[in-house]
């Protein structure tokens, strides 16, 4: 295991997210996918069904970090750990500019280690002073809303 920065991510149509890291010893490579990556020394190797929700819907994202959750629990599917950031997909290539098929991919370290990129269908966000039931099960957003 070697330390590194992730520093950029790709997005290209119907294919996992593609990581751009810089490693401690100066060496960059693109086109890293997110199995490859581990915050823990003795993490163990996943596949990418096993991290990752859906491949990529769009070739233009944008990268946000959601404050109000930053560093909260989170359960998923795939997994239970911390939020660290948020990949919008901002293109109409596919499903994300039908509301009820928008999906934003959250990424989160996996308390075994790994990191993992998960939907909001498929995520609980986690903190005692603010979310205090389970959730119930909601109906997605149907409805494209305009101001005029």
């Amino acid at each position: 295991m070697m330390e590194c920065y992730l520093i950029a991510v790709e997005s290209v149509l119907n294919e996992a997210f593609r990581w751009m890291i810089l490693l401690e010893n100066g060496a960059m490579y693109n086109s890293v996918p997110l199995q490859a990556l581990c915050w823990k020394e003795d993490a163990p190797e996943p596949s990418l069904s096993d991290i990752c929700t859906w491949d990529c819907l769009g070739e233009t994202t944008e990268i946000v970090t959601l404050d109000m959750v930053r560093n909260w629990r989170v359960e998923s599917k795939k997994g239970n750990g911390r939020y660290l950031f948020s990949i919008h997909f901002k293109t109409p290539e596919m499903w994300q500019n039908i509301p009820e098929q928008s999906k934003v991919c959250h990424f989160c370290t996996r308390d075994d280690g790994n990191f993992m990129s998960v939907v909001n269908n498929e995520t609980r966000f986690l903190c005692s002073a603010v979310v205090r039931d389970k959730p119930l099960r909601m109906a997605p957003n149907e409805k494209v809303w305009f101001a005029e």
